[in-house]
């Protein structure tokens, strides 16, 4: 169990940091997905995943991600 946690904390951090710098807009969607099946926070949060999706699946979205970006860091 524990391992798993630690995973998922990975995991989320990854994706994180994807989000800044504009990457893997996929794995961005996936974790939004994971996140929002964990009982009991996640299912409370599932609204967030919900908007989460869709706003990683507007087109404006996809053409940042897709774009060179100059990240700070």
């Amino acid at each position: 169990m524990g391992l798993l946690m630690i995973i998922a904390a990975t995991l989320c951090l990854i994706c994180a940091r994807s989000i800044q710098k504009r990457k893997r807009r996929t794995l961005s969607m996936v974790i939004a997905i994971v996140n929002g099946l964990h009982f009991p926070l996640g299912t409370v949060l599932a609204v967030l995943a919900v908007f989460t999706l869709i706003v990683l699946s507007r087109d404006s979205v996809a053409q940042l991600y897709n774009t060179p970006s100059e990240s700070p860091r």
